[in-house]
């Protein structure tokens, strides 16, 4: 029976003189064998990403988000600028090529796409503009129990998005959503009479 082979070594195999392959069966396949040797390692990858399919024409794979093979997803990030990181995960490099945050930076979306980057569970990222009522400030909050890098996270804000002349108060919060204060309290009335401020019902736990 022949040997499966990589596409790769199947069409080098196929391309030869069949003086090369007419007796190959009868000697164990040792030409494909050889083939396939030739064609180890990363010819592969090069070969899937070259070859023409029905969706398009070769080398076109390196420039869709969606059909670039994962090892070549670093090259395509730098056409738009997207910043891949490890602690990524595939489908989420891929989402990060496709929507670049360097598109919106400084916008209040981009700041809270960076924000939740490193969060986990729900990604609870909140964020307060004209923070205390005045221009040129802003707060984001996140869960503390979501929240396993706090100074990694701050970090990229400031390094990625935190717009020129703004200042930025960062911090985390224990495990409270607008669902549980909703719980808690009947209305905003009661809301404001439990709580002086914007920031003791962020700090409060329930």
């Amino acid at each position: 029976m022949q040997p499966e082979v990589s596409a790769a070594a199947l069409e080098l195999y196929e391309a030869l003189d069949p003086a090369f392959t007419q007796e190959d069966e009868a000697h164990g396949w040792a030409t494909l064998n050889f083939c396939a040797a030739l064609t180890s390692g990363n010819i592969d990858l090069i070969h899937e990403i070259v070859s023409d399919r029905d969706s398009g024409p070769g080398w076109q794979i390196l420039l869709d988000p969606d059909e670039c093979p994962a090892a070549a997803l670093p090259y395509l990030a730098q056409f738009v600028g997207a910043r891949l990181l490890p602690l990524m995960s595939e489908a989420e490099q891929r989402a990060a090529i496709s929507e670049p945050e360097g598109f919106g930076r400084g916008t209040p979306g981009a700041i809270v796409a960076v924000a939740k980057r490193r969060l986990t569970g729900t990604k609870t990222a909140l964020l307060v503009e004209f923070y205390a009522g005045l221009a040129y400030r802003m707060k984001i909050v996140t869960l503390e129990g979501e929240t396993p890098e706090p100074e990694a996270t701050l970090r990229d804000i400031l390094r990625e998005q935190k717009p020129i002349g703004i200042r930025l108060f960062f911090n985390t919060s224990p495990d409270w959503t607008w669902d549980e204060l909703a719980e808690e309290e009947a209305t905003w009335e009661d809301v404001a009479e439990d709580f002086a401020t914007w920031g003791a019902v962020v700090a409060h736990s329930p």
